[in-house]
């Protein structure tokens, strides 16, 4: 799969092209590109970052960095991402602009696969007639439903936040979680029996706390390993900034480098600043026994 940065100097060839943010890249979007790959042209995704909604409210709430995004489309069959800079020059585009220079004369595209009620451009001038006025065909694809609404980033956003986890993976079709390298830190929880990966929750990801039976992708290539994690600041130990601490139950070994994926399974309680360590050691053993119990039938 090429990731392009700018429309100039694209191949030149014909495409159909799904156009979105693709947050998640949940049932919905993967609707999306199921209905693109029934024809033989290259398989585009257009998508812009920052996301839209970060650019005009500044509310960091993605589901997926980039990176993450990239990596789950190149599974999906896609050929090429055009991933757009959406500053203010790109959302005062036209919707008459957008089809006709854009999607037209740059991208040549044939068709583009589109959710319901699809527009674009500045104000939102633009929609399905306007992408077929410049020539191209438009293949729109309804919604999809599950647990009795429709799927969307926003719901599942929601669903996460709450602590409602299977309900958001049924949803996303696929575990949601966080991709990055271990980093070295205080080595508090070795000194305490429970030696953690450390891995950063960077400022884009939605603002979560709490404690979690999660599943490490990474650790050994069949398959993942289980474990707790501790994503938030730390209070008792006075710990700044938020933190994703996984430990690997019944693990032992140096992850110092490793680029390990976690998935947040369950959340088994809020994070809260106990009176002593002996009271935090004594509740991770707890977290730890529950988490095993969850995580026993899945592994």
């Amino acid at each position: 799969m090429r990731v392009y940065r700018t429309f100039e100097g694209l191949p030149n060839r014909v495409r159909t092209v799904v156009i979105g943010n693709l947050d998640g890249v949940h049932v919905g979007h993967q609707a999306l590109l199921n209905a693109a790959q029934r024809w033989e042209e290259c398989l585009t995704v257009l998508t812009f970052e920052p996301h839209p909604k970060e650019f005009f409210t500044h509310t960091p709430s993605r589901l997926m960095r980039l990176n993450e995004k990239l990596r789950f489309l190149n599974g999906c069959g896609v050929d090429e991402v055009i991933v757009a800079h959406f500053n203010q020059e790109f959302a005062q585009q036209s919707g008459e602009f957008f089809a006709r220079q854009i999607m037209k004369n740059k991208l040549h595209a044939r068709r583009v696969v589109v959710g319901e009620g699809f527009k674009f451009g500045y104000k939102q001038s633009g929609n399905e007639q306007t992408l077929m006025e410049a020539g191209v065909d438009v293949c729109t694809q309804g919604s999809q439903m599950r647990a009795g609404g429709i799927v969307s980033s926003t719901r599942i956003r929601d669903l996460i936040q709450g602590g409602q986890l299977a309900q958001a993976e049924e949803l996303l079709g696929h575990g949601f979680g966080v991709r990055g390298r271990v980093f070295e830190g205080q080595k508090l929880g070795r000194t305490l029996g429970f030696p953690t990966a450390n891995l950063h929750w960077h400022r884009s990801r939605l603002p979560l706390k709490g404690i979690y039976a999660v599943k490490v992708h990474g650790v050994r290539e069949a398959h993942p390993w289980p474990g707790v994690a501790s994503l938030g600041e730390r209070p008792t130990v006075g710990g700044t900034g938020v933190w994703l601490e996984v430990h690997l139950l019944d693990f032992n070994g140096d992850l110092y480098g490793r680029t390990l994926s976690v998935e947040l399974c369950s959340k088994l309680r809020d994070e809260v600043k106990f009176d002593s360590l002996d009271a935090l050691v004594t509740q991770m053993h707890e977290d730890a026994k529950q988490a095993r119990a969850i995580l026993k039938a899945g592994l």
